[in-house]
């Protein structure tokens, strides 16, 4: 197998991708909510049905127009508080997903 053919070598980071933390040591960024999500809709959502893909797509584009596109890692607990508070401020308390 070539390095062109690699399964999930689009998960890789560039080295431009990581960040420098303020000691110095180098730390991956990881994936953004989007590519998370892509990745998430691939693996889990490939016998679903189309409700289940815009489901978590429109789960994922509620947390990033109030949060903003983030790495996973990135994301605090403040984050989590207002997002929450947005959901209740427009009563939708539950994400409701089909099994």
């Amino acid at each position: 197998m070539q390095n062109a053919d690699m399964l999930g070598k689009h998960l890789l980071l560039n080295p431009a991708d990581r960040v420098v933390s303020t000691s110095g040591d180098v730390e991956d960024s990881g994936p953004t909510l989007s590519e998370a999500l892509a990745i998430y809709l691939d693996l889990k959502g490939a016998d679903k049905g189309k409700t289940f893909r815009a489901a978590a797509t429109r789960a994922g584009a509620y947390l990033v127009k109030v949060c903003g596109e983030k790495a996973l890692t990135e994301y605090t607990r403040a984050d989590a508080v207002a997002f929450r508070n947005d959901l209740m401020d427009r009563n939708l308390k539950k994400l409701r997903y089909r099994r």
